[in-house]
């Protein structure tokens, strides 16, 4: 699936960390732009969006994602 992130930060080169709820890193990538693609196969389940901009303003979110 693919995400957006809404806001008027700099999301080009901000730093995406996703996790599991368990805190198991399952995806890590430098951003190009507000939108990003989930890699690999992720079940449903909640999961934690890190993302880190270039001005180090840090940002937290959950996902929820089910079928």
């Amino acid at each position: 699936g693919e995400l957006l992130l809404e806001g008027k930060e700099q999301w080009i080169g901000s730093r995406l960390v996703i996790r599991d709820i368990k805190g198991r890193e399952l995806q890590r990538e430098l951003l190009e732009g507000r939108r990003f693609r989930l890699s690999g196969q992720y079940t449903d389940g909640v999961y934690i969006v890190h993302v880190t901009t270039p001005e180090r303003k840090v940002m937290i979110g959950k996902v929820r994602l089910y079928q």
